[in-house]
């Protein structure tokens, strides 16, 4: 979960700068400014990320006992779900609803995460 938030929070520091104002700091930007830089910081993780989640979850669903399971590591997961079950569209099934959560998620999360931090700064 901290790796997830290290890109998001990349890639919306990238977008968010941006929108300070010139002269400015982080905390003159305007609510929608944060909204979009959040929203498209998600956007922008799960659009890079989403093939290596898949294998992530195929890992994890796997077998708990090591003589049962199918997938020996990461490499062999990957071919495995490149030959056995469709290809590159194996890495990408459920992308599209995946995309359409990440911006209204991520807006809202860096909405209260950047309204807190200017309320309650450390």
């Amino acid at each position: 979960m901290n790796t997830i938030l290290v890109f998001v929070t990349g890639f919306f520091e990238i977008s968010r700068s941006m929108f300070i104002p010139e002269g400015g700091t982080i905390y003159d930007m305007s609510p929608w400014a944060v909204m979009i830089s959040g929203g498209f910081g998600g956007f922008q993780y799960w659009f890079t990320t989403y093939p290596t989640d898949v294998i992530k979850s195929s890992m994890m669903a796997d077998e708990l006992n090591t003589h049962k399971r199918r997938y020996r590591g990461v490499l062999d997961c990957a071919r495995k779900l490149y030959r056995d079950e469709g290809g590159l569209k194996r890495f990408y099934a459920g992308f599209t609803p995946c995309l359409m959560r990440s911006v209204p998620a991520n807006a809202t999360l860096f909405v209260v995460l950047e309204t807190t931090r200017k309320y309650f700064p450390l």
